[in-house]
């Protein structure tokens, strides 16, 4: 691949594992101030879990890519 490609991708998925983590830091902070606890998880509903959980698969998903990504290619 061209470098300028590489440092494209390398630009691109840094970003989304940004996002991911900002994403879901804001919405854990977001429920520890709704239910005034950090173990928020056990007061609240099946779809605020649901939503913490695919947020957390995202960021570990792009996390992961970020890291396969460096060790492999940059």
């Amino acid at each position: 691949m061209k470098i300028k490609t590489i440092e494209e991708i390398h630009k691109i998925l840094k970003q989304k594992a940004e996002n991911a983590a900002r994403t879901k830091e804001l919405y854990h902070n977001r429920m520890t101030e709704k239910y005034d606890t950090i173990w928020w998880k056990h007061y609240s509903t099946i779809e605020e879990k649901n939503e913490y959980d695919q947020l957390l698969k995202d960021w570990n998903k792009y996390s992961a890519l970020l890291r396969e990504f460096e060790e492999n290619e940059f």
